[in-house]
């Protein structure tokens, strides 16, 4: 199977780019083609400045290591000094609402309690790029609100914004330039209004 077929995807400071089509079209592969998970078979591929990849929030969690233990692995793993992990500590562990299960294995953790953990390390920082596949706002309902709005800023802080989705609203409201992909290939291209109509 070819994800992907001479797709081209421009990204410049200050946009907010939309890839949209039908599951099976291509979305997440480009995302994680452009956030480096992936390594293009042909073509080439150039990000400057650094990335953070919102495709699965727990992704490189460790089961036995508690809440403060696997923010220092994901830390370490995205290149975070230690120093600038410790400074993060207090936000995530606020943000997450976990108590004290902060410090228990996250075996013990509900998915709402997982993907709280993993939401807030992933918008502890902002990053120039942010690639994220669909807009996250995880949790229960008392988390959402309060998720949204972190959401929402920390896309805006971001130099730039390439993000998968199948919400035409969502899309209209945050982004600028979309990409419409069907069976790996660019089909439409434009801005949402001119798109979508």
């Amino acid at each position: 199977v070819r994800a992907l077929r001479g797709v081209n995807i421009d990204v410049c400071e200050g946009d907010r780019v939309a890839l949209y089509g039908h599951n099976g079209s291509g979305k997440t592969t480009a995302l994680r083609v452009a956030a480096g998970v992936y390594e293009p078979s042909s073509g080439s591929v150039h990000v400057r400045g650094s990335v953070s990849a919102m495709l699965d929030l727990n992704v490189g969690m460790s089961p036995d290591a508690s809440g403060r233990s696997n923010v220092r692995l994901l830390g370490l793993h995205r290149g975070l000094k230690p120093k600038k992990i410790e400074s993060m500590m207090e936000d995530i562990e606020h943000f997450s609402q976990l108590g004290s299960f902060f410090d228990l294995p996250i075996r013990t953790y509900s998915a709402g309690m997982m993907a709280r953990l993993g939401f807030a390390f992933a918008t502890a920082t902002d990053p120039d790029v942010l690639i994220l596949d669909e807009w996250i706002t995880p949790g229960d309902a008392e988390f959402l609100k309060r998720a949204s709005e972190r959401m929402v800023s920390h896309a805006e802080n971001a130099r730039a914004l390439l993000m998968a989705s199948h919400s035409v609203p969502t899309i209209k409201k945050v982004c600028n330039k979309v990409y419409v992909l069907e069976k790996g290939r660019v089909t439409d291209f434009g801005a949402p209004d001119e798109v979508f109509g």
